[in-house]
């Protein structure tokens, strides 16, 4: 592009949609990888590749919207040690932020931990049943055991309620917290 680079126009966009770079310098891959782009292609581009590179954004924009359904239960998957992991969304403790990576605490199996910000991990959650705690956890709203002095009771673990996220926490519980 003559004024702006992929790159550039990339950072700047707010929406991030998904993004296939092509070019024939493979020292911007990086660049584009950390932009999370669905892939980087280099010219010449192989048919082959390029339908590879597809349907890989093809098979995101389905994890993104995540609404996999197995005729019962609905289920996300997020990519975890080199592979995707199937998560039964009613198998969701809590999830809790570690930096780059989260946590994804689950009743009747080990912890998964992936690269996602909760950010993102809130969008694949059904919107109703989850919610915000605190700027390091997100919890299944049915859950919730009891709440005193910012502090919220799940199963088997108490979690700090950040300031900023107090109101919401009284719009599910229908009161008012000290």
């Amino acid at each position: 592009m003559p004024d702006i680079s992929g790159i550039e126009l990339a950072k700047a966009l707010k929406e991030k949609p998904m993004i296939i770079f092509t070019t024939a310098h493979k020292q911007f891959a990086f660049d584009g990888f950390e932009l999370e782009a669905v892939d980087y292609l280099l010219k010449p581009i192989d048919f082959d590749r390029f339908s590879k590179a597809v349907y890989k954004a093809v098979d995101l924009k389905r994890y993104r919207a995540n609404v996999y359904s197995t005729g019962e239960e609905p289920v996300i998957y997020v990519h975890s040690e080199y592979r995707m992991i199937r998560i039964v969304v009613k198998d969701v403790e809590y999830t809790e932020s570690m930096e780059d990576y989260i946590k994804i605490h689950l009743t009747n199996d080990k912890p998964v931990l992936t690269l996602m910000s909760l950010k993102k991990i809130l969008e694949l959650l059904p919107e109703q049943q989850f919610g915000r705690i605190h700027r390091s956890y997100i919890i299944p709203v049915a859950r919730i055991k009891s709440v005193q002095n910012r502090k919220m009771q799940l199963s088997h673990i108490v979690l700090p309620i950040g300031e900023s996220y107090v109101e919401q926490v009284e719009g599910w519980l229908g009161a008012k917290l000290l």
